[in-house]
């Protein structure tokens, strides 16, 4: 009778490595198999604080605040984007890291929370709005971006602001507003207050713009 033990001495070691190898990769993917993904954050960027309410409506009609575009990663992308100093002309993208919808539709809705809060106009719309507006507010976001430069961190916030008078389609307005705010440290948790600061500049300076423009 042959001795099973002998069987298993008597296999070529070719065998018993290739084996240990197949074993070795299945216990490589079911770890990987089993391992949590990454879990992505969602951020999203706070309504400006209340302003200072005017008084009297500046003018007596509705202001339409249309559809904002993006430019760059940021009309396709809703992932946080990063710019190293060291290499200025090269945007990145966080893996893991999202804007809860897309960055002009954010940023359009606190522009629209601010105008309604000043009170300058009758009625704030959307393009979807029956409402006649005089005027028609149109922006292109051209930078939501961190900024790091050794060690040091800040948020930028980039906004072309066009106004335009329905009643004869002139443009009465064109504005790039652009504002920087330094961070904590290189933190996307910390970056959020900056950003949320000059989000609150960029509403005050267009607020008084457009309180100027209605006066004239």
């Amino acid at each position: 009778m042959s001795n099973p033990d002998s069987q298993d001495q008597a296999r070529p070691a070719g065998d018993i490595s290739l084996a240990r190898s197949v074993l070795a990769l299945m216990l490589v993917l079911a770890a990987c198999v089993g391992a949590p993904a990454p879990r992505e954050r969602l951020f999203r960027l706070a309504d400006p604080e209340p302003l200072i309410q005017r008084g009297p409506l500046a003018v007596d009609a509705a202001i339409e605040v249309d559809t904002f575009r993006g430019r760059g990663l940021l009309a396709r992308e809703r992932g946080i984007v990063y710019r190293d100093l060291a290499i200025p002309d090269e945007l990145q993208l966080y893996p893991d890291y999202w804007w809860e919808e897309d960055a002009p539709a954010m940023i359009r809705g606190a522009v629209v929370h601010c105008l309604r809060d000043a009170g300058l106009f009758r009625e704030v719309v959307g393009r979807e709005s029956r409402t006649r507006a005089r005027y028609v507010l149109a922006g292109t976001l051209d930078r939501l971006e961190q900024r790091v430069d050794h060690g040091r961190s800040e948020a930028a916030i980039g906004l072309e602001v066009t106004v335009t008078n329905t009643d004869d389609r002139s443009r009465q307005f064109e504005r790039r507003y652009q504002f920087t705010e330094p961070a904590a440290d290189a933190r996307v948790e910390t970056l959020l207050p900056a950003f949320n600061r000059g989000l609150e500049r960029l509403c005050i300076e267009l607020v008084g713009d457009l309180e100027r423009l209605t006066s004239r």
